[in-house]
């Protein structure tokens, strides 16, 4: 797991985590049955991690999976991830 300081980056983790935070807080159908969400979002920022669309879509899925693999590890929410430049996903 890498994280780079970056302005963007730091809004976007804010608001990666209230939205994360808000999904495991949990709710009720019919007053009865609780129903609790979680979520792994994956994000890639344009032109940082990519600079073509379909690049930065395969970028923001590995992401991602990153986010799934690190929370089944009970890490934190919000990971991001630095990619070699000759790295593709």
């Amino acid at each position: 797991m890498f994280i780079r300081k970056h302005p963007i980056k730091k809004k976007l983790s804010l608001v990666i985590e209230k939205i994360t935070g808000t999904l495991v807080k949990p709710f009720y159908i019919a007053e009865k049955q609780e129903i609790q969400l979680s979520a792994s979002i994956g994000v890639s920022v344009f032109p940082d991690d990519a600079k073509d669309g379909s690049l930065l879509l395969g970028r923001a899925d590995y992401a991602m999976y990153k986010a799934k693999e690190k929370k089944d590890e009970g890490c934190c929410n919000t990971v991001f991830v630095a990619y070699p430049k000759s790295t593709l996903p």
